[in-house]
């Protein structure tokens, strides 16, 4: 059973429970009807109970089975393509694979049938690179290129690619913070 499917037998059994419980209490006219049927169904006989009980349980099998079990998840190369961003990455990581996409579509080359591969970290922060060659003046994607760097292990050209954003936006808080977690802490020098 998927967590959603316990999720909802969950919530569905403590609903049915909470409302039982209620009508147990609850008088109309004097009586307790629900409270006379609990009765009625605890003095019935065992191939009654079994077929009432068989009944309920093929119902609620069919309800769970017409719950969807997963979202679809539209190909890797069809999220490219509309410049989606796939379930599991997060914000700057769709980002840096859209301006690889874009560089792609920029530059033609000839298409493999059937290849879907999505080219590596190092192949996107390449073609980065060289955008940012032709188009010097996109902050963009020199904070991206920082966050590429800083998050591929190389936070000296993180530095440089942040300075290089700051220049062309120096009232960018963000990359501001991100200049300053880019660099590497500097033992203090200053004498007490």
């Amino acid at each position: 059973m998927t967590q959603t499917h316990a999720l909802v037998a969950i919530c569905t059994a403590a609903s049915l429970l909470t409302v039982f419980l209620l009508l147990l209490r609850a008088e109309f006219g004097g009586r307790r009807p629900v409270l006379a049927l609990a009765r009625r169904w605890a003095a019935a006989k065992f191939h009654t109970t079994a077929m009432v009980l068989a009944a309920l349980f093929a119902v609620a099998v069919s309800a769970f089975a017409l719950l969807p079990l997963r979202q679809p998840i539209a190909p890797a190369s069809a999220a490219i393509a509309g410049h989606e961003q796939l379930p599991h990455e997060d914000d700057d990581v769709a980002a840096l694979r859209n301006y690889a996409t874009d560089i792609d579509a920029s530059s033609p080359e000839p298409a493999v049938p059937g290849k879907q591969d999505l080219p590596g970290v190092d192949d996107m922060i390449a073609k980065l690179v060289a955008r940012l060659e032709q188009q010097p003046g996109d902050v963009k994607g020199w904070k991206m290129l920082g966050w590429s760097y800083l998050n591929t292990g190389r936070p000296d050209e993180a530095v440089k690619a942040y300075e290089t954003a700051l220049k062309l936006a120096p009232d960018d808080s963000d990359i501001k913070a991100a200049l300053a977690a880019a660099r590497p802490e500097r033992p203090s020098t200053a004498k007490p």
